[in-house]
């Protein structure tokens, strides 16, 4: 998303200039509308697959002859051809054997492209008209992320849900991630205290964001560029923000001990500092996922009167200012593809 500038995913999975339309289904193999929430306790997150929305995804590659954006629908087939630049409508399979788009709305969207219908969900359910349907006090109470999902990218809050998703996807499916023998609050610690050094953790950490697993080969195909976002996590780590100088190593240098002195110092006590005026913050509104429950903001704004879920970003109608630095591609690109 931050490399490409982009807020909903991209179609990239083709082959000799060919882009299945049907890769908003899914790529790399994987079936967004298929994936639900583990049964049991969490199954209820998942959202229920409508087969008649239709939905037009407003992010598109930034290369030349990029395909158009993820479509999904009942009429929606055919692939992009990159020769001549135009949609065909031979059918062509993704390489999960699709050749249609219906039900298919469940491509990423995002800073960290939450996709399919339980992490959609989940989201909705923390964040949106799912949780308020239950009586929690969530902060999107009127949008239905699982009716319409494109709106994470065009309601008039997204240039915060862009972010938002990526803190949740963060915080829900790799901080929390635990095996029999591997959890990330273990993990990282161990990583701290050895300095930093060693790949092992960061390439389970994208593994586990992209394919929901720590182990080398636990998933049929490894973690696109985990080389790329390797350099790039110690780029950030090293070069950014120098986290091995907030680390103490060693043992501590002992201050010797001053000898006392005969003459008797008169006892001032200690200046009390000034006050630091504390910025303006904004709270979080509702019981959310991070913060638990706080009073909704009932705060009078401009957006108030007007419809969350349909305002289209003012970039043209291309979608695609995530951060605001498109005209950075450097620093997009190195920071992306750390993410």
């Amino acid at each position: 998303s931050i490399q490409y500038d982009a807020c909903s995913e991209l179609n990239w999975d083709g082959k000799n200039g060919k882009f299945p339309l049907s890769n908003a289904c899914g790529q790399l193999g994987r079936s967004y509308q298929d994936e639900n929430c583990a049964q049991g306790s969490t199954e209820f997150f998942s959202c229920e697959v409508d087969v008649d929305m239709e939905v037009t995804a407003v992010s598109q590659g930034l290369q030349a002859r990029a395909p158009p954006p993820l479509q999904c629908g009942p009429d929606v087939s055919g692939y992009w051809d990159v020769a001549s630049q135009t949609v065909k409508d031979s059918k062509l399979a993704n390489t999960a054997g699709r050749t249609d788009n219906v039900g298919c709305c469940w491509f990423g969207r995002g800073s960290l492209q939450t996709r399919n219908v339980c992490n959609i969900g989940k989201f909705n359910y923390y964040f949106g008209k799912r949780g308020a349907e239950f009586e929690r006090t969530t902060k999107y109470p009127d949008i239905d992320f699982c009716r319409f999902p494109e709106s994470i990218c065009t309601s008039i809050y997204g240039s915060e849900l862009r972010w938002l998703t990526g803190l949740f996807e963060w915080s829900e499916r790799v901080q929390r991630y635990e095996t029999e023998f591997w959890n990330y609050r273990g993990k990282l610690e161990t990583f701290v205290k050895n300095g930093f050094r060693g790949r092992s953790f960061v390439d389970s950490i994208s593994r586990i964001l992209v394919k929901g697993c720590h182990l080398e080969n636990c998933a049929e195909s490894e973690a696109r560029m985990l080389g790329l976002r390797r350099q790039f996590a110690f780029m950030i780590i090293n070069d950014v923000f120098d986290l091995k100088s907030l680390v103490r190593t060693g043992s501590p240098t002992r201050t010797p001990t001053q000898r006392p002195t005969h003459q008797e110092q008169e006892y001032r006590p200690p200046q009390t500092p000034a006050p630091i005026e504390k910025p303006e913050t904004f709270a979080p509104v509702g019981e959310s996922f991070f913060f638990g429950p706080v009073k909704p903001d009932n705060t009078a704004s401009d957006k108030t009167d007007r419809d969350p879920v349909y305002v289209k970003p003012d970039d043209g109608g291309a979608g695609n200012d995530l951060i605001g630095i498109k005209d950075n591609g450097a620093r997009r690109k190195q920071i992306g593809a750390f993410l």
